[in-house]
């Protein structure tokens, strides 16, 4: 059968413009970013390597966006399945097409963390997704306004990217949840994330994102970055404003970053601190933060220092601790040959007090019904008591809401056991300010978990964070080395170590942290996540090879006369990854369909479609077809990216938009506006979605899913003895 008669003078003008605008957002995932003149991979990218990136004209935002959601949609929901991602931010490509457009107006006007895509722990208010706290209960709740850090982030130009799950309202350390079920630990599948911040934790180690956020009532910062060889910050009490953050506790709460190194943490924490006037807290951090706290990193940083082992903090059973221990002792090696003193000593009433410095018991409820009256009308429930009874909740949370419940009936913060609790916290913070003035040290330090991380279904036990929660002394965990690799683990389990200091001492534990981290560069990507990497061709395009999931529909485009590839040096390349816009989904139907009558000279239907462009005549016959309406306002958005499910309305249209029983996609909604469409495609094969019945309906579609989409499409039209051209 013929598909297109194209004419081609037509087809070289817009295949030109096609490419070149597709190019910006084309992005292979390689091992680390080209330092070489390739093109950039966001694997382990870090802020600084981005920002140089844009300035040489290597990189854009949209690119980088479009390469992380790819990451997204390839391992979260299939693959090795994580779990970890809640929900995407399905304004992403248009925030980053508007932060580009910013960039390239005034490059010295954008702020300091432009286009750095940010995953937000679920528990952090956003205005434009929902916030859930992991719970089915609150899974539609969308406040009126940001975190007050959530703000911050985006007044400085970070893209929020995605919301991730969570332990249900954080009462946890496993990462599991009604919503989003079990999170796996990418670097050992059989295995949880830490917790609670375990999505977050687990979409940066997986570079889903470049910074996260996390919240840290027990350890749930500290946890998780043990866990996934990166660092995590717990800040002092005090040094970031809490508001918009679903809460545990008046007391232990605190938020800070999770990072893949110690530069970005301390980034990301120069935004984030700041005094907030509705947590009044946060006055204590008044005049306590340096420039940034990247000034203080040196690699050196070690040499001259006392650090104090906490022997409290080491397990005791070699055949349960011995492997921690044994990191424990490979890293307090690498400080002394680093210049650092370490002295083991034992804290005095550590062992007493632990356990009996939790006041968040007795601060939930009232903290919970504090949170949800600022949300407003938003909110679905207005108390844990309304929580419990949905009974949604996975069965050890649940249990832990009752109980907090209780603790408030039976006094709350007025009770003698809360009482108690709090002087027990000002015994703890004097005996360890005591420890260092007694040994005379800088910092003490430890390992965050005092064994192996836990399998999924298997309580997390023998966490350290203790001594940072029930103090409000800040810790910082970083990689300290991997457990023995094994079937499970290939490059073995992460092990944290934490270093503690005096309040505000953020800057000197982040300057050891990162002098250890320069020395060792220990951290390695999991291998259940690996770069999306395609063999080359001789044939077609270099970046599509015949081993491609996608090459027989790219190589049907390239034979039908769609696609002609852009040559770049000696290669000719059809950046299968790249997002497709919607003047590009304009060309592809356009010369699909064979062409029409050319327009009359003269305004055109959109306002924002010049005449003279190349896309004009397409985007014509969309609308003389149609296809396309346009947006609210009139305009066409023409480089706006278009998602899955406008693809199948785009072809359900083109298709004559025919009668269709509903799909069983579970993402979409059988009274969405597309379900009629997305329900066509996949009865007529158009689509197959991914794995466990997701389709994808708000993701950009790429080059290669739009092939696919296409070829598909015209079987269907084979099939039923239709042809076109």
């Amino acid at each position: 059968m013929t598909r297109v008669t194209t004419p081609a003078r037509h087809r070289s003008a817009i295949t030109g413009l096609l490419l070149a605008s597709l190019a910006a957002t084309a992005t292979p995932a390689t091992a680390a970013p080209a330092a070489d003149g390739g093109r950039f991979s966001p694997m382990e990218a870090t802020i600084d390597e981005i920002h140089a990136a844009f300035a040489s004209g290597d990189l854009t935002c949209t690119e980088l966006v479009t390469d992380y959601l790819e990451r997204i949609a390839a391992y979260d929901a299939q693959g090795p399945t994580l779990r970890s991602v809640a929900t995407v931010n399905p304004a992403a490509l248009q925030t980053a097409a508007e932060m580009d457009a910013a960039y390239a107006q005034d490059p010295d006007a954008v702020g300091p963390l432009h286009c750095i895509p940010i995953l937000l722990k679920d528990n952090f208010n956003t205005t434009d997704m929902p916030t859930s706290s992991g719970s089915l209960a609150l899974k539609d709740m969308v406040p009126a306004e940001d975190a007050f850090v959530v703000a911050k982030m985006r007044a400085a130009g970070g893209l929020v990217l995605a919301k991730m799950h969570m332990q249900e309202f954080a009462r946890g350390g496993t990462s599991e949840s009604s919503l989003g079920g079990q999170v796996l630990n990418p670097y050992a599948l059989t295995r949880t994330p830490g917790g609670s911040s375990g999505g977050t934790a687990a979409g940066i180690a997986a570079n889903f994102g470049v910074l996260g956020t996390g919240s840290d009532t027990g350890q749930s910062i500290r946890s998780p970055a043990s866990a996934n060889s990166l660092v995590g910050v717990r800040p002092t009490r005090g040094l970031i404003g809490r508001t918009g953050v679903a809460p545990n506790s008046f007391t232990q709460d605190e938020i800070g970053p999770i990072t893949r190194t110690v530069r970005d943490a301390a980034h990301l924490l120069d935004v984030m601190v700041g005094y907030d006037p509705d947590d009044p807290v946060s006055a204590y951090g008044r005049g306590r933060t340096p420039a940034s706290y990247t000034d203080g990193l040196d690699e050196d940083a070690l040499d001259g220092v006392r650090l104090g082992l906490m022997t409290n903090m080491l397990g005791t059973d070699p055949a349960v601790h011995g492997e921690v221990n044994e990191v424990v002792a490979q890293a307090v090696a690498v400080m002394e040959s680093l210049g650092a003193e370490v002295v083991e000593f034992t804290m005095e009433g550590y062992d007493e007090l632990a356990g009996d410095v939790a006041t968040s018991s007795w601060e939930a409820a009232p903290a919970m019904r504090a949170y949800l009256e600022r949300v407003g009308p938003n909110a679905p429930v207005s108390s844990l008591e309304d929580i419990i009874a949905t009974g949604t909740a996975v069965p050890s949370v649940q249990q832990s809401l009752i109980a907090e419940v209780q603790a408030q009936e039976e006094g709350g913060m007025q009770s003698l056991e809360y009482l108690r609790r709090t002087a027990n916290r000002d015994r703890l913070t004097t005996a360890a300010m005591s420890a260092m003035a007694e040994h005379d040290l800088d910092a003490i330090v430890y390992p965050h978990q005092k064994r192996l991380v836990a399998l999924v279904g298997e309580p997390q036990l023998d966490r350290n964070g203790t001594l940072s929660n029930g103090t409000g002394l800040p810790a910082v965990t970083f990689p300290g080395g991997f457990s023995a690799p094994t079937d499970e683990a290939p490059v073995g389990v992460p092990v944290g170590l934490e270093i503690l200091g005096p309040s505000f001492s953020e800057p000197q534990l982040l300057a050891y942290a990162y002098a250890f981290e320069q020395a060792t560069q220990l951290r390695v990507p999991p291998p259940s996540v690996p770069a999306i990497e395609y063999p080359a061709t001789p044939v077609d395009f270099a970046d599509v090879g015949d081993g491609h999931p996608f090459y027989p529909d790219i190589r049907w485009m390239a034979e039908a006369g769609l696609a002609e590839g852009s040559t770049v040096g000696d290669e000719v390349l059809f950046y299968p990854t790249a997002a497709v816009s919607r003047q590009a989904m304009a060309a592809f139907l356009y010369r699909y369909a064979g062409e029409g009558a050319q327009p009359q000279p003269g305004p055109g239907t959109f306002p924002d479609v010049d005449p003279e462009s190349p896309f004009y005549a397409a985007i014509e016959w969309m609308a003389a077809e149609g296809l396309a309406g346009g947006y609210d306002d009139g305009t066409f958005g023409p480089n706006q990216p278009v998602s899955r499910a406008a693809t199948a309305t785009f072809l359900h249209r083109l298709a004559g938009e025919p009668a269709a029983a509903p799909g069983s996609f579970t993402d979409v909604p059988t009274d969405s506006t597309f379900a009629v469409a997305v329900g066509w495609a996949q009865n007529a094969g158009v689509t197959q979605g991914y794995a466990d019945g997701y389709f994808g309906a708000t993701l950009p579609v790429s080059r290669q899913a739009m092939a696919a989409f296409l070829h598909r499409y015209d079987d269907f039209l084979t099939r039923a003895g239709v042809v076109v051209g």
